[in-house]
This record gives C-alpha cells, sequence and structure tokens, in this order.
C-alpha cells in the first residue's frame, strides 16, 4: 500500500490536472487507515454501496486452512 501511494504522488507531481484529485483522495483514505489501523474498512465506497462489516480479532491466523 505504501509503494502505490507514493506512485501516485509522484504521478500526482508530474500530471496534476489527471492525477492530483485521485492522489487527495488515496492520501486522506490512507491517513485514515494508518490511525484508525484498519486498512480495508475504511473505504468511501463501503458506506457509499451500503456494504455492512464487523471488525474480527483474528489475532492467532495462521492461514493454514
Amino acid at each position: 500500500m505504501t509503494f502505490t501511494y507514493l506512485h501516485l504522488s509522484w504521478k500526482a507531481s508530474k500530471d496534476p490536472k489527471r492525477y492530483k484529485a485521485l492522489f487527495l483522495q488515496a492520501k486522506k483514505d490512507y491517513l485514515e487507515s494508518l490511525l484508525s489501523s484498519q486498512l480495508f474498512l475504511n473505504k468511501t465506497e463501503m458506506y457509499q454501496n451500503g456494504i455492512d462489516f464487523c471488525a474480527l480479532d483474528l489475532v492467532n491466523l495462521t492461514g493454514g486452512y
């Protein structure tokens, strides 16, 4: 996610007319996700599309299922 954010930042600096709005939205979402420790749930699209979710604490998830 950090690489994508940095790459989008670079693209916005090279072509602000095309990428500035997208970068600003990505920056807002990225900073909110860092502050809330939630990488995927805090997305505008989730709320706009009425998607309901609940967070699960999976501290012992190993991926061996």
